[in-house]
């Protein structure tokens, strides 16, 4: 597997985590709740969060905890 393939891997993972997550609780996942869920490490989803924020399919505030929600 490439790296392409494996990032757009990462990115459909923690989107479909989020989702999960918050259809599950009334309260958006942290980050250490989405590396537990998805098995990667509080980095790669720092990072892939990241990514997915510059490419607008989620928001969340810097500094601040559960704020992540998908646009």
């Amino acid at each position: 597997m490439n790296r392409l393939d494996k990032r757009q891997q990462n990115q459909d993972e923690i989107l479909r985590a989020i989702d999960e997550w918050l259809a599950n609780h009334t309260y958006a996942p942290s980050f250490r709740e989405l590396a537990t869920s998805t098995g990667m490490s509080l980095g790669t989803v720092y990072n892939v969060c990241r990514e997915l924020r510059d490419l607008s399919k989620i928001e969340y505030l810097d500094g601040a905890a559960r704020t992540i929600r998908m646009v």
